[in-house]
């Protein structure tokens, strides 16, 4: 088969459906391929990044303001994607030219570390956003294009695969990071992690440019303006929740691994165990959240892993000993998942058409990234004043509140009876009286 260049418009409107969808099976293997490498990436980045900056000697001011403009940059710059795939003519071209130079930064971030490997905390600051804002503005696009391989029946399934070969691939790299760092010093072992990044993020690259040329692609619609927002009950409810509830997420991020560090006594490598943790449970879960969402719906996902994720900042509060902190990893990298899954398809249930999808993806990415970006600052400059638990409570009470908006749950009358994980005794007494 003559592969397309990347990036180039297909109209699909005079096609078939079975011509403009390309068999599931011929699209799972380089999926995977681009799912692992993408995991494996985000995974070591996510581990290793704020133990990296404070150990440089970065304050909780400098943590929330990192965080802040990371968040800003890796959701909101979401909003630009669109526009710019409209400008170049096409999602592919857009996604694998923005994608190229955000993995270059990845490298030269990486030569950085190994060049410097002590202190220098403004440059890395520079590198690491920068970096940021490049994978953030491909968001959209290349979600958007994924999840519409499949159709609308399958996509639960299709993305928890997805999600269950990158959870898989992070977890066999924090394991063999893990047994690397009781062999080697920090100074060697964060550098070495880098590098198998950036070899992972080229990777997944490589699987996205195959998968852009092997199938047809949406031609790129031209986006509204940020200032028209959305129209519809459904679709401006979904965004304020999203607000809510990553308002609520953020506000641990720049306060939560200091705290942990410093005032728990937790090692660096603790960051690795828990990584490992969470790569291992998530992959455990993603096939049960895609079938549940096929079955239930996006909404009912949304509420379940809100309240699940909620539990993280609570749990935090009554059990502050770091040795804990695996076992509330496991809760929350079973929850987030379900989450972040239901978002996507949420967003995708709400787009009118198929060229709706990357605007309605790029909206909820800006919704995330505001949210996720005032509350780090908003954390850092009160944790002097009112210490970590209370703002822990907070997070969880924002959360749980985010997720009952955006899963419309009074209408649903609370989803009973539709939980995803149920006692065996409930559900024997509820078959056997009907």
């Amino acid at each position: 088969m003559k592969l397309r260049r990347p990036g180039s418009p297909v109209d699909t409107s005079n096609l078939p459906l079975e011509a403009s969808q390309v068999r599931e099976s011929e699209n799972r293997r380089p999926v995977r391929i681009e799912a692992s490498g993408w995991g494996m990436m985000n995974a070591i980045h996510n581990a290793f990044v704020n133990p990296l900056l404070i150990d440089r000697g970065a304050g909780p001011i400098a943590l929330g303001i990192f965080n802040s403009a990371a968040n800003l940059f890796l959701y909101s710059s979401g909003f630009v994607g669109p526009r710019l795939a409209h400008k170049v003519g096409g999602l592919g071209r857009a996604v694998i030219g923005t994608l190229f130079v955000a993995r270059m930064l990845l490298i030269l971030l990486t030569a950085f570390l190994w060049a410097v490997p002590d202190r220098a905390v403004a440059p890395l600051l520079v590198l690491v956003l920068l970096w940021t804002a490049g994978e953030g503005l491909a968001i959209p696009l290349w979600t958007a294009f994924i999840a519409g391989l499949v159709p609308a029946s399958q996509r639960g399934r299709w993305l928890a695969m997805r999600g269950a070969s990158a959870s898989a691939a992070s977890a066999g790299i924090m394991i063999a990071l893990l047994i690397l760092m009781q062999f080697q010093s920090k100074s060697g072992a964060v550098p070495f992690a880098y590098t198998l990044a950036a070899i992972s993020g080229l990777v997944s690259l490589w699987q996205l440019r195959f998968l852009f040329s092997a199938n047809p692609q949406p031609i790129a619609k031209e986006p509204e303006s940020l200032r028209t927002i959305p129209e519809g009950r459904e679709k401006r409810r979904f965004l304020g929740g999203v607000l809510v509830f990553w308002f609520g997420a953020g506000i641990v991020w720049p306060i939560l691994p200091p705290y942990i560090i410093n005032d728990l006594g937790a090692p660096t490598a603790y960051f690795a165990v828990t990584a490992a943790v969470a790569a291992v449970s998530a992959a455990l879960v993603q096939r049960k959240w895609g079938r549940y969402g096929d079955h239930q719906g996006a909404r009912a996902m949304i509420y379940f892993s809100g309240f699940g994720a909620a539990v993280v900042p609570f749990a935090w509060c009554v059990a502050p000993i770091y040795q804990f902190g695996p076992l509330i990893e496991v809760i929350a990298s079973a929850s987030w998942p379900g989450h972040t899954m239901g978002l996507t398809i949420r967003a995708v249930e709400l787009s009118e058409t198929e060229e709706d999808r990357p605007t309605m993806l790029a909206w909820t990415s800006l919704a995330q990234g505001a949210g996720a970006c005032i509350s780090p600052l908003f954390a850092s400059g009160l944790v002097h004043w009112t210490g970590t638990i209370p703002l822990l409570v907070a997070s969880g009470i924002l959360r749980v509140v985010g997720s009952i908006i955006i899963s419309d749950a009074e209408r649903e009358k609370w989803f009973a009876g539709r939980a995803p994980f149920r006692l065996p005794g409930r559900h024997s007494a509820r078959l056997s009286r009907s």
